[in-house]
């Protein structure tokens, strides 16, 4: 599972998410969503990413990265009529990251296929935020699943979706500062860019504690999607099967 290159897009490039583009008024054009993913590879995208999806300020510093160029590239992603998809496989299905350039709604989506269709929404950022989608413990033993950059990447995907009172620790510092440096950002400032990335999400939601119902992990924060009062127990289950570590 180390290969994060997904194979959901159609020939035409076209992304296919099971019920997503349902909730929009007007339709949407299914060529909307487009994948994204080989963006990983390039060196743009981790300081525009950090900054403007992870709220880590200091991210383009540390790649020393051209304003004027992660700018532009910011404006293509922003593009009302090309979505960029980032897709990442988990225990259970596959996560796509959405940015959703939707006139006066934009945000990032964290959806979750995982074969039962429609997809399920794990967490918003920006717009009408919801979340947090994962704990800690949930995203550390995604990255897991792959090693190397490969491991980091998923981390610092991961991470805009956390809120967790357990990613304060030192153990969660040192280890998105690895992952920022292993994408490029420079060692001098990685530790503040790991800081900045742990701390943002208080922004939206906050860093709470998670909790159990039947077993399955919930988070009762009063913007959390993944509340007993706002999914089914069935769908609860699911994501929570999908960011299970895997068995041998």
């Amino acid at each position: 599972m180390g290969d994060m290159r997904p194979a959901f897009a159609c020939d035409d490039g076209a992304v296919i998410i099971p019920g997503y583009l349902d909730a929009f008024e007007p339709p949407l054009p299914r060529s909307t969503l487009v994948d994204a993913t080989d963006q990983l590879h390039t060196a743009l995208f981790w300081p525009a990413f950090l900054s403007g999806v992870g709220g880590a300020r200091t991210a383009p510093s540390g790649f020393g990265a051209d304003p004027t160029e992660v700018a532009a590239l910011d404006a293509e992603w922003l593009r009302p009529d090309r979505w960029p998809v980032i897709s990442l496989p988990v225990a259970g299905g596959r996560l796509h990251v959405v940015q959703r350039n939707l006139e006066d709604e934009s945000g990032v989506d964290y959806v979750l296929e995982d074969g039962s269709p429609p997809a399920l929404d794990v967490a918003a950022v920006e717009g009408n935020f919801r979340g947090p989608g994962l704990s800690w413990a949930e995203a550390a033993q995604t990255a897991a699943q792959a090693v190397g950059v490969e491991a980091a990447r998923r981390l610092l995907l991961l991470l805009p979706a956390v809120g967790d009172v357990a990613a304060s620790t030192r153990a969660a510092h040192a280890l998105v500062t690895a992952a920022v440096k292993a994408v490029g950002c420079s060692a001098a400032l990685a530790p503040r860019v790991a800081e900045e990335l742990l701390t943002s999400s208080a922004r939206f939601w906050g860093a709470h504690r998670w909790d159990e119902v039947e077993g399955i992990p919930v988070n009762l924060g009063p913007h959390s999607t993944r509340h007993p009062a706002r999914q089914s127990l069935s769908e609860l289950r699911r994501i929570a099967a999908a960011f299970a570590p895997l068995t041998p």
